[in-house]
């Protein structure tokens, strides 16, 4: 399969029976929600009660931010030679998901008028969680990679969504591909996972999700379908085109 075979395959979510009905019948008229969140509930999933141990999420958590940390200090160390910003680096040794959050939520501003560098994170979070290649790794992109074209949507189950993201990191870092994504865990939402594409890159990244499914066949066994209206691939991955 390649990027032709791609779209040769997304199934048009409009032959499926029912589907305006339902889109109808979810159509808001108070303009304090959006449509589009409305649509995005239908495919709902369960939610974890984090109140209560969660004992596989909380490890495969911790073991994401983790790594999307240790990988950001890494990167800022091979480019820096300040010893003073290398003996900060250096000193900070986070594992867990709320020291790392509580360091860029709040720590890190009172160093980046001294170290510049600091003000580029592993993450974004305005609602969701966006994660660049760029800002954690030596992936050097071509301007193209900046035209997004498409998006993956995988409704990933709560339970599984910080594996998934963990291996997809790991396998696009190892195959020189950069890479932008951002996600909403422990969310009811269909479109808690999205990945933006240029049209380059997308068949590669089909291949990365397919190989991961391979090794953790219950990631996609536990997937619930995506954002009702956009086009499935392989019967749980959804396309859209990048809205202009």
């Amino acid at each position: 399969m390649n990027e032709t075979n791609i779209y040769e395959n997304i199934k048009n979510p409009l032959n499926e029976d029912n589907i305006i009905e339902l889109v109808l019948a979810n159509f808001n008229r108070d303009d304090k929600v959006s449509n589009y969140s409305l649509l995005c509930n239908i495919n709902t999933k369960e939610v974890l009660d984090l109140n209560k141990p969660q004992k596989e999420f909380e490890k495969e958590r911790n073991i994401f931010f983790t790594n999307l940390f240790n990988a950001w200090k890494n990167k800022l160390l091979r480019i820096t030679d300040n010893k003073e910003l290398i003996k900060l680096l250096n000193s900070l040794d986070y594992k867990d998901y709320y020291n790392i959050t509580y360091f860029f939520n709040n720590v890190i501003y009172d160093y980046q008028g001294k170290f510049p560098q600091l003000c580029i994170t592993p993450f974004l979070y305005n609602g969701f969680y966006n994660i660049y290649s760029k800002n954690i790794s030596n992936i050097k992109a071509n301007k193209d990679f900046e035209d997004i074209k498409h998006r993956l949507y995988i409704n990933l189950s709560n339970k599984n969504i910080y594996k998934f993201m963990d291996e997809f990191t790991k396998r696009c870092i190892n195959n020189n591909l950069p890479f932008y994504y951002k996600f909403q865990d422990n969310s009811r939402r269909a479109d808690s996972f999205v990945i933006y594409s240029n049209t380059e890159n997308l068949y590669k990244y089909k291949q990365i999700i397919d190989s991961i499914v391979r090794d953790y066949p219950q990631i996609k066994e536990t997937s619930g379908k995506p954002p009702i209206l956009s086009g499935t691939i392989d019967g749980w991955i959804g396309y859209g085109s990048e809205p202009k």
